[in-house]
């Protein structure tokens, strides 16, 4: 008899040791799923943060030559730093007239898959300086641009910004 209590109290230790693990092993996913999830939200307030600063602009139709310098300068920054957004920020800078060109070829030849290649004025590295002067020089004129900012869709981060040059207005008659 004095055998079975011993055996009895042998494996009530044993069932509360592997109550002990299983609550240990569960607390320890439990603690890492939240730290995920810490990370996971982390990561989406910096895509939004990052994202803001060009969002601000996007749909805009009468931004001035000094917003288009920070448009680019935030771009060349994000760029060179390379902290949230791993790829390049493409900056595309046309006319009006070159957009609507663009935009019916588009949507002639490539049934409205756009193809910016062959009709815009890129922004690259080698002429940052030429534009943003060239913007400057303008400052004083009656240009405005308009902004549309595209984003990456599996990233969520800004991709690419286009500027367009808005036609003159037309003079009112007197």
């Amino acid at each position: 008899m004095e055998n079975a209590a011993k055996a009895i109290i042998m494996a009530g230790v044993m069932l509360v040791a592997i109550l002990m693990l299983s609550l240990f092993i569960f607390l320890i996913k439990s603690m890492g799923g939240s730290t995920a999830d810490m990370y996971s939200i982390m990561d989406e307030s910096q895509i939004t943060s990052f994202n803001q600063k060009f969002l601000n602009y996007d749909n805009k139709t009468d931004l001035k030559p000094q917003e288009v310098v920070t448009i680019i300068n935030l771009a060349r920054e994000s760029n060179e730093k390379k902290k949230i957004n791993k790829e390049d920020i493409i900056i595309r800078m046309m006319t009006d007239a070159q957009y609507q060109t663009f935009v019916a070829q588009r949507d002639e030849a490539h049934g409205g898959n756009s193809n910016w290649d062959n009709s815009s004025w890129w922004v690259q590295d080698n002429n940052v300086d030429e534009v943003i002067e060239r913007l400057n020089n303008d400052v004083l004129s009656e240009k405005t641009y308009t902004c549309q900012v595209l984003r990456n869709v599996s990233t969520k981060l800004v991709s690419s910004v286009n500027i367009i040059e808005n036609a003159p207005a037309e003079p009112t008659p007197p």
